[in-house]
């Protein structure tokens, strides 16, 4: 696409999450790529406009992980898996998938 569209004008490569179906006779489609280019990349903010609700909770258990098991990012990811499970109801819980 940067040949299509140039370099210069790449703003983000998003990765959307469908709904899929695994049975043996459909093949499930779980994610596509989204490519964003742009005229005028310079008028963009350089931060998310909106915030997530309880992003910064989640930020501060995976802090506190990264102290406790510094580079062990396996077993890092897999406390944090848990974590998430005990925060089933809350809007944390629905941040999930960024372990």
């Amino acid at each position: 696409m940067n040949e299509v569209f140039g370099e210069e004008i790449f703003i983000a490569e998003l990765i959307w999450e469908d709904v899929n179906k695994k049975t043996a006779q459909q093949i499930g489609v779980t994610h596509e790529y989204v490519l964003i280019f742009g005229k005028a990349k310079d008028l963009l903010k350089d931060t998310w406009s909106i915030e997530k609700e309880d992003t910064e909770i989640v930020l501060t258990e995976v802090n506190r992980l990264k102290k406790t098991y510094g580079e062990d990012y396996r077993q890092a990811s897999l406390e944090l898996a848990g974590w998430f499970r005990s925060m089933k109801g809350k809007p944390a819980f629905g941040l999930r998938r960024f372990r």
